[in-house]
């Protein structure tokens, strides 16, 4: 959303409508960015929820463990650990 605000004002500065055709390209444009932009939107929440769907979703330990093996702090198979009794 912020693209699509960002890209617009630009559009804006630049721009000049100095008759009525310019004006209606103008209109034009920013319908189809809007149209463009709300497409992206949706297909990208879509897409979410379906990956989401798929995957069962992970407990909050299992993701802490996931984060700790990417970013290296254990690593990705434990160590088991000998009993006293070895």
């Amino acid at each position: 959303m912020l693209t699509r605000d960002h890209l617009w004002h630009f559009l804006r500065q630049e721009a000049f409508a100095d008759n009525i055709v310019e004006l209606h390209a103008e209109l034009e444009l920013q319908q189809l960015l809007n149209q463009f932009f709300d497409r992206a939107l949706f297909y990208g929440v879509e897409g979410y929820e379906e990956a989401n769907r798929k995957i069962p979703p992970k407990s909050d330990l299992q993701r802490v463990r996931d984060l700790a093996v990417a970013i290296g702090l254990v690593s990705a198979h434990p160590v088991k650990s000998q009993s006293p009794e070895e």
